[in-house]
């Protein structure tokens, strides 16, 4: 198996376990800190410095063959954090609960004038018109909601993919020295 698709295999990984770790931090907060992402990324690349680890065995490999590259993979791991500010925005409930209301508002005058309900029709009404709304509401900023979530961990993904690519380059140099390795050899 080649260095690269060794290092792609890992790095899907890393990137799993920071979305998934990223996903609980912001359910758990209902807000995004930096600060915890950063944690999260740091935590995970430290796993590359121990041996015992799957990344820190793939790396000690690497150091023990190609001294030079892999001391550089691991200056680049040093160098995995957040480079640029995360966007995290969240969507307010005030339209859906507007949502829910007009539609009470538009219900009422309904069964009042054109029904020419009573009073218990005109509060059954209301409710119904709020008991058929309020679940469309709820989905509809929940949708908002995940949707403010899936952006920011996508773009804690683009900075991250920024440094896999780097580190990628040295797994394909690692493929090439082998291949070139391979050759004379034979």
């Amino acid at each position: 198996m080649s260095k690269v698709s060794e290092f792609n295999g890992q790095w899907q990984k890393f990137l799993t376990i920071v979305e998934s770790d990223l996903q609980r931090e912001i359910q758990s907060k209902r807000q995004f800190d930096e600060a915890a992402v950063d944690m999260i990324v740091r935590r995970e690349v430290a796993k590359w410095s121990i041996s015992s680890h799957y990344n820190g065995a793939w790396l000690r490999s690497l150091k023990e063959q190609y001294p030079g590259l892999g001391e550089e993979f691991e200056s680049i791991l040093q160098e995995v954090r957040l480079t640029q500010p995360i966007a995290y925005t969240r969507s307010s409930p005030a339209p859906y609960a507007g949502m829910v209301f007009g539609a009470v508002l538009v219900v009422y005058p309904v069964v009042r004038w054109g029904l020419g309900g009573s009073t218990l029709w005109q509060i059954g009404g209301g409710l119904a018109a709020a008991t058929a709304t309020v679940p469309v509401a709820r989905n509809m900023w929940a949708s908002q909601q995940q949707k403010a979530v899936d952006t920011c961990i996508q773009q804690v993904r683009d900075v991250l993919d920024k440094f896999g690519s780097r580190l990628r380059n040295i797994a394909a140099q690692v493929d090439k020295l082998q291949e070139e390795q391979s050759i004379s050899q034979d």
